[in-house]
């Protein structure tokens, strides 16, 4: 029998330990990158989690922020590795997910703004209009080969025409005017009764705050206001009227008893039930005399007096 005995050179086995070696070197290389890329993949996770739960936008663009850095650090990892072509593969995914969520953050904040907008519209026109800029510019910051970049233009649109709209209005500042002129009128009807030349003045006031608020039109935002505004100024304007009505009946009710009571001294020696008579004439005309006006106080002590009289005589 034959034997074969295969030995190993010094030169062929030392290669044969460089191989081992460059092979221990990629396994212990591919087992580090692997940690990583765990850890890098559990920071996208996290940082997706955090966009979900966001409630505002600058919670969305923090989340943004750091799902951007995970990102980032995925070039980091030795791309000749294992790990390294693992997060080659799975970058373009990764990248069109975060692309979707920017993409949706800009329409989302572009949106909270244009509410933030319609609730100053009316009292705050200006800032609405800078609102609403702000939804415009993150509107078009959404790239044209984005699934969702129709739909940004359209809205971008709307809420361009929505600015032009409070650019050409001049409703909140006749709103303002009107709420000033309301204010005046207010003031200067505290401590009645007034006269009736100063219901007159507050009456002024009130029609000054209507015609403002007439002048907003159909076609601008704070005219919903205007007309709720509108509907209370003019009942105002009607319950002052009134007091001016009831103030000038109460003076002329006034002159013609203080008239009676002259005639009544004058007559006061006349027929007893005739004099009694006159005096209940001035009595039933100073009980005519609205309460709230500046005559009642002094018809109410002439009242008094007459009874006086009345009973004496």
């Amino acid at each position: 029998m034959f034997g074969c005995v295969w030995k190993f050179t010094f030169d062929e086995f030392k290669v044969a330990r460089e191989r081992a070696a460059r092979l221990e070197a990629i396994a212990f290389q591919d087992t580090n990158a692997l940690k990583p890329l765990k850890a890098v993949e559990e920071s996208i996770k996290e940082a997706k989690k955090q966009y979900q739960q966001a409630k505002n936008i600058s919670d969305r663009e923090q989340a943004i922020a750091a799902w951007q850095i995970s990102i980032n650090q995925l070039n980091l990892i030795p791309q000749q590795t294992l790990a390294g072509k693992t997060a080659k593969a799975k970058l373009k995914v990764y990248q069109q997910e975060f692309q979707n969520a920017v993409v949706s953050s800009f329409i989302s904040a572009a949106e909270e703004f244009n509410t933030e907008a319609e609730k100053i519209t009316a009292t705050q026109p200006q800032v609405a209009a800078e609102l609403l800029k702000q939804a415009v510019t993150h509107l078009n910051k959404v790239p044209t080969d984005n699934p969702r970049y129709l739909e940004a233009q359209k809205l971008s649109a709307i809420y361009q025409v929505k600015t032009k709209t409070l650019a050409n209005s001049n409703g909140g500042n006749y709103i303002k005017a009107a709420k000033g002129f309301a204010i005046a009128a207010a003031k200067a009807s505290q401590n009645p009764p007034h006269r009736a030349e100063t219901w007159g003045e507050i009456a002024k006031l009130w029609q000054k705050a209507i015609e403002k608020l007439e002048k907003i039109q159909v076609r601008e935002p704070s005219y919903s206001e205007a007309q709720n505004l509108l509907a209370t100024y003019q009942t105002n304007l009607g319950t002052i009227k009134t007091r001016q009505k009831l103030e000038i009946e109460a003076q002329q009710k006034l002159q013609q008893a203080h008239r009676q009571i002259q005639n009544l001294i004058a007559n006061s020696g006349s027929n007893p039930q005739q004099f009694k008579a006159q005096i209940q004439g001035v009595i039933n005309q100073l009980k005519t005399i609205s309460a709230g006006t500046t005559a009642y106080k002094e018809a109410e002590q002439l009242l008094k007096s007459a009874y006086d009289k009345l009973k004496q005589t």
